[in-house]
């Protein structure tokens, strides 16, 4: 995977063949591992982000979400609605949304906004 055009200007990252390409003189570097696809627990960040954001602001990030990770996320939500918590921990304590919901002292704030 390789950032959106623009998104890391100036900045070295990888592409999906290994390659570097420089970024422009005298900016500050960065590398960026070429993955095919997102971890999941980033694109579960990343679809957090997504909930919260217009859909010309996540347009801007370059990036899209999985069917699969937004049909796990209906789960979490459902089992979570439902009060299922040993469902919920047993499926999904590795998440992110599982992290955010029940370790994050940031949680609260990014759910409620």
């Amino acid at each position: 995977m390789t950032p959106a055009p623009g998104l890391y200007k100036g900045q070295i990252y990888g592409t999906q063949d290994g390659q570097i390409l420089p970024g422009q003189k005298g900016q500050s570097c960065m590398a960026f591992p070429a993955y095919p696809e997102l971890p999941p627990v980033y694109e579960e960040a990343l679809y957090i982000y997504k909930l919260g954001a217009s859909e010309a602001e996540f347009a801007e990030t370059g990036f899209t979400v999985s069917t699969q990770t937004e049909k796990r996320f209906e789960r979490y939500y459902a089992l979570l609605q439902a009060g299922r918590m040993k469902e919920l921990q047993t499926e999904f304590s590795k998440t992110y949304w599982y992290y955010l919901n029940f370790y994050s002292p940031y949680g609260d704030k990014v759910i409620s906004n």
